[in-house]
């Protein structure tokens, strides 16, 4: 069963991590909000930024139902036929699986990725996935 919300984000997807990517995301959006208008509440360093740094973040999210085919055709839809899209970073998959061949090609195309949960130690390798990173440790650090 799925939701959506805004057309953008499942509340329930087929593996059930839906409420908990919703959640997750939310502070995602949260954190893209504080940075853009300068509130320090969470961050106290981002307090005022929005006076002094000419960047402002813009936030597009799309459901990869944990599944590398959905993962790989939205980002080669919605990226790369759309050059005026093209992402500064993106915020990746929380499964491992899906995250490898996604960081294949954000890499091919000098587009940083971060992932909030894909821990396998094949991302380690710094060569194939050179501009992937993690916010939690490797399996291999754990």
């Amino acid at each position: 069963v799925s939701r959506r919300i805004n057309g953008t984000v499942r509340l329930l997807s087929r593996d059930g991590n839906g409420i908990q990517a919703f959640s997750t995301n939310s502070g995602f959006v949260m954190g893209v909000h504080h940075f853009n208008n300068g509130i320090g509440s969470v961050v106290p360093q981002i307090e005022g930024i929005n006076r002094t740094c000419p960047i402002r973040l813009v936030h597009t999210m799309y459901d990869t139902e944990s599944s590398q085919t959905i993962a790989l055709d939205t980002f080669s839809r919605v990226v790369l036929e759309n050059s005026d899209r093209r992402p500064g970073a993106v915020f990746g998959a929380w499964r491992s699986a899906v995250s490898i061949p996604l960081a294949v090609l954000t890499g091919t195309r000098d587009i940083p990725q971060f992932s909030p949960l894909s821990t396998s130690t094949e991302l380690d390798d710094t060569v194939q996935y050179r501009l992937f990173s993690r916010v939690i440790p490797s399996d291999a650090g754990t």
